[in-house]
């Protein structure tokens, strides 16, 4: 006689964690302010940081242009595409996640300033939603316009570096003394203020470096694209290193170093 055995076994939760090539995501970030997608986590030899993008094609960047901790705090609540199946109800588990708190802008980080200090409350930061005209025309008539810088060649060198980082919406022109040039930038958004900052703190280390006794600092001007002001900055060589060590945060340091 054969004896049949019915094995129940109560399924509870189960939960399948699918990792599809054409789904999954890394987000890079960078300390220039900008971001990278890939496939998957970098992978560092030596100096380098191996990247996989969603195309499939391989990529190296310069470890040291990673903002390591910024990039594993974004990716660290990254689920992918997991599905949690309980009583027979799926359940995605990355819509399902809490929002995460609303990062602070600009104007937030002000207005706590002017609270710390018990100050009026600060003005709004002149930033416009739209892209940027990156026009130099506009900005060499803005009220904010000076004389172009009469050192052609530190002119020239500055330029070159700021516009080799993709941004080319800069006037340089006469600064409050000879050795401290004024850099006017179109900002269209609070990450293109970040990407000033960065950008001219590599140019005044730069410069220095190549052309001894020649700068002493950067005044910084970050205005909107309808000419309004959204931040001005004195950049000294400590500053410009702590900022590209990441010894000091992009948005610490607007707060402690802005002037209107």
């Amino acid at each position: 006689m054969r004896r049949r055995v019915t094995l129940c076994i109560p399924l509870l939760t189960l939960v399948a964690v699918l990792f599809s090539s054409g789904l999954a995501a890394y987000t890079i970030h960078l300390k220039d302010g900008s971001e990278i997608v890939a496939k998957k986590k970098y992978v560092v030899q030596g100096d380098k940081a191996i990247l996989l993008l969603p195309s499939g094609v391989e990529s190296v960047l310069a470890f040291s242009e990673i903002d390591v901790a910024k990039t594993e705090a974004a990716n660290l609540n990254n689920l992918g595409t997991a599905i949690v199946i309980e009583n027979g109800k799926a359940t995605d588990l990355a819509r399902s996640a809490p929002p995460p708190p609303r990062k602070q802008t600009l104007q937030d980080l002000l207005e706590k300033r002017a609270a710390a200090e018990g100050s009026p409350k600060a003005g709004a930061v002149a930033l416009d939603t739209g892209p940027a005209h990156r026009n130099s025309e506009r900005l060499a008539t803005s009220p904010s316009a000076q004389a172009p810088l009469r050192n052609s060649e530190l002119s020239t060198a500055i330029r070159t570096f700021i516009f080799g980082r993709g941004i080319g919406n800069l006037a340089v022109q006469q600064g409050p003394s000879s050795r401290r040039p004024r850099l006017v930038f179109e900002t269209a958004s609070e990450t293109q203020v970040f990407r000033s900052l960065i950008a001219s703190a590599g140019a005044l280390l730069d410069i220095r470096d190549k052309r001894p006794g020649e700068v002493e600092a950067f005044e910084v001007i970050c205005e909107g694209p309808a000419g309004g002001r959204a931040g001005h900055f004195t950049l000294t060589p400590t500053q410009a290193a702590d900022l590209l060590s990441g010894k000091i945060a992009l948005p610490a340091f607007f707060l402690q170093n802005v002037e209107f």
